[in-house]
């Protein structure tokens, strides 16, 4: 092929189809010129060359739908073919973040390829997690109960929203969707705080660790809580409290103690016999029963 392009003709169609050679030695694809007179082919094939692009497809009136450049074809081409080192890899991430083109990357196994549900189960579980083991060096443990709520709540209210995505691709888009979710609009603000630290912590903790280059935390909005103002009830209200009839004399009797002595629920659940008697710290009270 002598000219930089070839031009033929198929049984099935009455028109001209052109290969144009690319910049990198490689052969274009049959591409149709869309005209039946060879000369008016060659016009349309010789204004690809001239113009350094080649038409996805074209017309039947000639004009040229979806052309890619023939810079574009290479690099395809390039990328098709042959291997990328890990820093080729790196820069074309980089350039396609530094054009918007994409939020992030996540790349075949690397750390943030992994289910982001399945991360954040392990977050809260004692055994599995580098976070908690972290924290207990630190000593800052968690209760069970506490990291039993962070699961139900991983498992009931984000999994609408995180289930099947990896965790290197979640945003604080995603994060910001429970705000607008069926499940938290009639939550106190209290709770919704602790369903929004059940994803953002781990989050936190996997950007700072490099598992993600999302920074799923910053610049979300947690609800204020109000808490209930707490008063102390007047000698009169006391008195009309432990005069009502109760259900439970137990339960009576456990608030007449925490109410005279400020004792909590566990130590009056302590309380034994040898507790009662004239060198008790406790046995004024007690006596007056």
């Amino acid at each position: 092929m002598n000219k930089p392009y070839l031009l033929f003709k198929t049984k099935h169609s009455p028109f001209w189809y052109a290969q144009v050679r690319l910049p990198d030695g490689t052969i274009s694809r049959n591409k149709s010129t869309g005209k039946e007179n060879k000369t008016e082919a060659e016009r349309v094939v010789m204004g690809w060359v001239v113009n350094g692009c080649v038409p996805d497809r074209t017309s039947r009136t000639g004009k040229a739908i979806g052309k890619k450049s023939f810079n574009f074809i290479t690099v395809l081409n390039y990328l098709k073919t042959n291997d990328l080192s890990e820093k080729e890899i790196n820069d074309l991430i980089q350039v396609m973040k530094d054009r918007k083109f994409i939020q992030t990357a996540v790349r075949t196994n690397a750390k943030g390829d992994r289910d982001v549900m399945e991360y954040l189960i392990e977050f809260w579980t004692r055994d599995q997690s580098p976070y908690l083991r972290e924290m207990e060096l630190k000593d800052h443990s968690s209760t069970n109960r506490h990291l039993q709520n962070m699961r139900n709540i991983i498992k009931s209210k984000w999994r609408p929203i995180l289930e099947g995505k990896l965790l290197g691709k979640v945003t604080r888009d995603d994060v910001n969707k429970i705000f607008m979710a069926e499940c938290t609009r009639k939550l106190s603000p209290k709770t919704i705080k602790a369903v929004l630290q059940s994803v953002t912590i781990p989050m936190k903790w996997a950007h700072l660790h490099d598992l993600t280059e999302n920074n799923c935390y910053s610049g979300i909005i947690s609800p204020r809580s109000k808490p209930k103002k707490k008063t102390i009830l007047s000698l009169e209200e006391t008195k009309a409290l432990f005069n009502a009839e109760w259900d439970n004399d137990r339960v009576k009797l456990a608030c007449l103690v925490a109410c005279f002595t400020g004792m909590r629920e566990g130590e009056i659940l302590a309380l034994q016999v040898q507790d009662i008697g004239t060198d008790r710290i406790y046995s004024a009270f007690l006596q007056s029963l």
